[in-house]
């Protein structure tokens, strides 16, 4: 049968085990198969398909970084991406204490702002609804703002 005719092959073995159906001469339907007795190989020719050009995103969120209670960080993450826009971007708190404020968090460029002391990461990610998600954390080490107290059991020695 010449390649492109609709064609429907049916016999009592594939249907029962559900080995495949074909539908058209461009889509084949493949099942679960329980139990296979017979394996035929088919030559498919694919026709009329769309090719996507380029790869999906990637994105690099930028060092890690530190700085005290309730300052202000800039996050600058790059998006890596061939394809022609739209990207949907965020940035969000992935973990750590309290909250982070973010001056932006549908832009590559922000700034956080921690409201507690410790490590948090927050994440940033970029999706154009075709490939799978790209992902990058930044993790923060927010300090209390304050110097550390001086040490009291510590006894100073002239040199010579």
């Amino acid at each position: 049968m010449p390649v492109g005719q609709p064609r429907r092959k049916e016999s009592k073995e594939s249907s029962r085990h559900g080995v495949f159906s074909e539908l058209s001469g461009q889509t084949l339907a493949l099942s679960p198969v329980a139990a296979v007795s017979k394996i035929e190989t088919r030559q498919l020719t694919a026709t009329n398909f769309e090719v996507i050009q380029g790869t999906g995103p990637r994105v690099d969120a930028g060092p890690d970084l530190a700085a005290p209670v309730e300052t202000a960080v800039a996050l600058n993450a790059q998006v890596f991406y061939t394809n022609t826009p739209p990207l949907i971007c965020l940035w969000k708190l992935y973990a750590g204490p309290g909250s982070v404020t973010f001056s932006a968090t549908n832009q590559a460029s922000a700034t956080a702002t921690s409201h507690a002391p410790g490590d948090c990461t927050v994440m940033f990610s970029a999706e154009n609804g075709v490939h799978a998600v790209a992902y990058d954390a930044v993790t923060i080490t927010v300090g209390g703002g304050q110097r550390p107290d001086a040490p009291t059991n510590l006894r100073v020695v002239e040199s010579q």
